[in-house]
């Protein structure tokens, strides 16, 4: 089960929190996306729509993108030696920009495949961001993805989308962490962003989810880690009862509310 960590330096260490009643809230509408600007389910529906589009109806930046994922060697999970894991890691890491976040987070996103003992550290990968406030609005702001290496899985093939998977899901949180709202109201419950992986968080990884491993698609059996993150979640706000699994694809075969806890059953990295 992979495990991971999405630092969460822009709330609080250095995105200032600032005090509703003296800030004009207005969320923005995300037809044009502004750093700490919008709500949290506006975020994951700006995701949702990306992963929604047919081929036919996919903007140019998206027809691009698809264009090189099916022409270009770095693109086959299968190349073993042709190219360092570092290229094919910032290949995808622009193919997923391209087609799911606008192309947005190239422009403030850095990623890094570490090469270091995922099993040791005791998480496959994590994000950060970072930046400041400068009257009321976020300026200087940027993120970094450290990918660590699967080193539990013996299959190059299945390390290596391991790794895409914890790859995409530190994206999201990246594209969460950059424009929704600061306010910490906007974000700090479980219906939005919770702790890590709220609601909102779950329907964005659960769209992202079933385009990439659509096989008539993208064709990419990915794992986002959503079942493990949810229950994690779950866990950390008291074990809430939750009638809804069916919203994120999950069933109780998947996991359970048993004696006032949530319990992982078979969802092994789904």
């Amino acid at each position: 089960m992979p495990m991971f960590k999405a630092l969460r330096d822009a709330l609080g260490v250095d995105f200032p929190r600032q005090n509703p009643s003296t800030v004009n809230h207005r969320h923005l509408p995300t037809s044009s996306l502004s750093k700490g600007h919008h709500s949290a389910p506006d975020v994951a529906m700006k995701v949702i729509h990306y992963t929604r589009r047919i081929e036919r109806d996919l903007n140019p930046r998206q027809k691009s993108a698809l264009a090189r994922y099916r022409s270009k060697d770095v693109f086959s999970t299968r190349n073993i030696g042709q190219y360092s894991e570092s290229t094919i890691f910032n290949a995808y890491f622009r193919f997923f920009d391209d087609m799911f976040f606008g192309g947005l987070l190239k422009l403030r996103c850095t990623v890094v495949f570490t090469g270091r003992d995922g099993k040791k550290l005791g998480e496959f990968g994590e994000s950060s961001t970072h930046g400041t406030m400068v009257d009321g609005r976020a300026e200087g702001v940027y993120g970094t993805i450290r990918i660590h290496e699967a080193t539990h899985l013996k299959n190059d093939r299945e390390r290596r989308l391991w790794g895409l998977g914890t790859l995409l899901h530190e994206m999201l949180h990246c594209f969460f962490d950059f424009y929704t709202c600061f306010i910490p109201s906007c974000r700090d419950s479980l219906p939005l962003l919770g702790k890590e992986h709220g609601f909102a968080w779950q329907d964005a990884a659960y769209a992202l989810k079933l385009c990439v491993q659509d096989p008539s698609y993208l064709n990419l059996p990915l794992k986002l880690d959503r079942c493990g993150s949810l229950v994690d979640e779950l866990r950390e706000w008291g074990n809430p009862h939750v009638k809804d699994l069916g919203r994120w694809g999950f069933t109780q075969k998947d996991l359970r509310y048993e004696h006032g806890r949530w319990k992982r059953l078979r969802c092994d990295g789904e």
